[in-house]
């Protein structure tokens, strides 16, 4: 995943940044793996990356590039957005790996940089994250992972159903529903 940033001055966080982390999890096993990097994390633990001989960022014709080094994440709207855009072509391409949403923290003190994914989508790049016991799935995906969601279930994991109804304006509005009610 690449983040578009206009400047390459890094942040660092004054507090603690609530901010949204789409994965694909197996549907067999219930392991959370990044889409692009196909990092496989879990809950409650503190990730740093430091594995990248890369430049942190690199110049291109309209700002600066984060692609590898730092984990990337959503502010909460577009990360529900991403999603479903991720939900199509999972459709369209039979992916392995149902599309699911984890609520994230980027911690105090942690180096980040803000811009956009894909020119749209306002996004993070941080050296450190940690996934939170909170999770949304697309209502169509839940039959999908029945299985995973019983066993979070155990695990004191909040699971909620989300979907999505855009009008003919334009205009979006995404709606919740309690994952039990769905299964």
């Amino acid at each position: 995943m690449c983040l578009l940033i206009d400047s390459p001055n890094i942040l660092v966080a004054e507090n603690d940044i609530i901010c949204y982390k789409v994965f694909k999890v197996s549907p067999k096993t219930g392991k959370l793996n990044t889409y692009f990097q196909h990092f496989q994390m879990n809950w409650d633990q503190v990730y740093t990356k430091l594995r990248s001989n890369r430049p942190l960022y690199r110049p291109i014709h309209r700002g600066y590039v984060v692609d590898k080094g730092y984990f990337h994440s959503f502010k909460e709207d577009d990360a529900f957005n991403f999603c479903l855009l991720v939900c199509y072509y999972y459709y369209a391409n039979q992916l392995s790996g149902i599309p699911i949403i984890a609520k994230c923290i980027i911690p105090k003190n942690t180096k980040y940089y803000i811009g956009k994914y894909n020119s749209k989508f306002d996004s993070y790049a941080s050296k450190s994250i940690i996934i939170q016991k909170e999770f949304y799935i697309q209502e169509c995906f839940v039959d999908h992972l029945t299985n995973v969601i019983e066993n979070w279930k155990n695990e004191n994991i909040k699971i909620t159903a989300f979907n999505r109804t855009v009008f003919p304006n334009g205009t979006t509005m995404i709606s919740y529903g309690s994952i039990s009610s769905a299964i």
